[in-house]
């Protein structure tokens, strides 16, 4: 009788205890978006406060969370500009639950805080490597014009500028070429607009910008410097919307809004308008930039001349206004470039199209075209004109599918096309000989140089969402590079015309 009775408390202890085994389990999973446009957010925080686990949102805004008992529980669900929100959700055994949550934008004001912290050594000091943020945060940064992209990452860490008209970025002492620019996955080979001085990268079409300046994963390749992943606006899924920007150098407007009840899309333009960049001001840049310089070569002269070299007495040559010895005389350096006719300008148009097809499916297009054209007729000395043509361009393309084979299993297949080109044409003609007397015919030179680089490309990845702190990323691409350079020459006082491609 004992025995049996030990027994039936051995039997009643395991049967407690293995009952977590037998507990039925569920998941849930979902999308966090903007209450107001219904962007996705990537990077937003779904935590369960009395289970002490959760997930972060992905780049699309997905997130899951796997292995739950079934009953009810309450997420916190935040993200940085947003007002939290708790959100009521039930797990279902063996049953997978899928929640929309929508969080509306905030201002957060707080008091001054102050921090006081002791000097610590070089080598105490752990690198940041990566710096995210939303494209919203760019306009809060003092600008003249239209906030940009590049301009604003200059001022991380880390980051540095070559010059105070100039947006390349050096990163850790890298040049601009070392750099990975990504848009929506795809390279972009030349990110510049007006020489430089602003990014392809219009901010109103723009919503997430993710800057890796070391240790960044294999994916990425091999690039020696940094990696810059921006992402396209998906657009807005509840209304449509219409916005417009105005500065010293371009306008744009930026046009969006859904597809039904399944789908987004958006439509971003900017140009700059010409009557301004023909102002007086834009003219002297031009003129210091492309003028020619001419040096007259005078007698020789004193020793007390107020030009610091000894030279020609004024007037004759000499020191006065400045300018460089040669032999014995004072070589005057005077511009003769005094007018011209100039037109340039720029535009960038990016677009995006979403859709749903079902709930574990997703497709999206986008797009971007950007092109800037210089030309300028410049006199010359010795009644020489040149006309002078420069014009450079990207275009990328790309189509990506996305498939949930399980909760936890997200599968991304897109082909993209990157393209960059640019053009460079000069002409000039003499019609006058050395002494300045006019011949018959004169003299022309031209100069013709193309080149191009084309990329394509296969990529498919598989994302493994394995728990809060563990994701698994498996993929694979291959790309195609076409890349030609063709340059032509004539000069009319050699009678040849020389051809050469690669």
């Amino acid at each position: 009788m004992f025995m049996t009775a030990s027994r039936l408390v051995i039997i009643w202890v395991l049967m407690v205890g293995a009952v977590p085994l037998w507990a039925q389990t569920g998941n849930i999973r979902g999308y966090v978006r903007d209450s107001e446009t219904g962007e996705t957010l990537p990077g937003a925080n779904v935590v369960m406060g009395s289970l002490k686990t959760g997930a972060t949102t992905d780049k699309g805004g997905y997130f899951v969370i796997q292995n739950l008992l079934s009953g009810d529980y309450v997420i916190d669900v935040s993200y940085i500009g947003y007002k939290s929100r708790q959100v009521k959700v039930t797990v279902k055994s063996d049953q997978t639950t899928q929640y929309e949550v929508e969080l509306d934008p905030a201002m957060f004001e707080g008091d001054l805080i102050e921090a006081v912290g002791d000097r610590v050594t070089a080598a105490d000091i752990s690198p940041v490597s990566a710096f995210g943020t939303r494209v919203t945060e760019l306009a809060r940064i003092p600008t003249v014009g239209q906030p940009d992209l590049m301009w604003g990452i200059q001022l991380l860490p880390g980051v540095q500028a070559a010059s105070e008209n100039s947006a390349g970025l050096y990163v850790r002492g890298g040049t601009p070429g070392q750099n990975l620019i990504l848009l929506d996955d795809v390279v972009v080979y030349n990110p510049n607009h007006l020489f430089g001085f602003f990014s392809t990268f219009n901010p109103d079409a723009l919503k997430d910008v993710t800057l890796m300046k070391g240790t960044f994963p294999a994916r990425y390749g091999d690039r020696l410097s940094s990696v810059l992943d921006i992402t396209n606006l998906d657009g807005n899924r509840k209304t449509m919307a219409a916005r417009a920007s105005v500065d010293l150098i371009s306008a744009g407007t930026t046009l969006e809004g859904p597809i039904g009840e399944r789908g987004s899309w958006m439509f971003s333009g900017r140009r700059t308008y010409q009557e301004l960049l023909n102002s007086p001001l834009f003219n002297h840049i031009v003129d210091e930039m492309f003028s020619t310089r001419i040096g007259t070569l005078g007698g020789a002269g004193t020793a007390g001349d107020v030009g610091g070299i000894p030279g020609g007495a004024p007037g004759a040559g000499g020191g006065r206004g400045g300018g460089a010895r040669f032999g014995g005389g004072q070589v005057n350096f005077g511009q003769t470039t005094s007018s011209f006719d100039q037109a340039f300008g720029f535009y960038d148009t990016n677009f995006k199209l979403n859709m749903d097809l079902s709930d574990r499916d997703k497709i999206s297009a986008s797009g971007y075209w950007g092109h800037d054209v210089l030309d300028l007729s410049l006199p010359s000395f010795r009644g020489e004109t040149r006309d002078q043509l420069m014009d450079w361009g990207n275009q990328i393309g790309r189509l990506k599918g996305t498939h949930l084979y399980t909760d936890n299993l997200v599968g991304n297949v897109q082909f993209s096309m990157s393209r960059y080109g640019s053009n460079f044409e000069i002409a000039s003609q003499n019609q006058t000989d050395g002494q300045g007397q006019q011949i018959a015919g004169g003299r022309a030179f031209g100069l013709d140089r193309n080149n191009e680089l084309k990329d394509l490309t296969f990529k498919t990845d598989f994302n493994l969402y394995s728990g809060m702190n563990h994701t698994t990323r498996v993929g694979g691409q291959i790309s195609s590079y076409d890349a030609f350079y063709k340059q032509g020459t004539g000069d009319t006082s050699r009678s040849q015309i020389n051809t050469a491609s690669q």
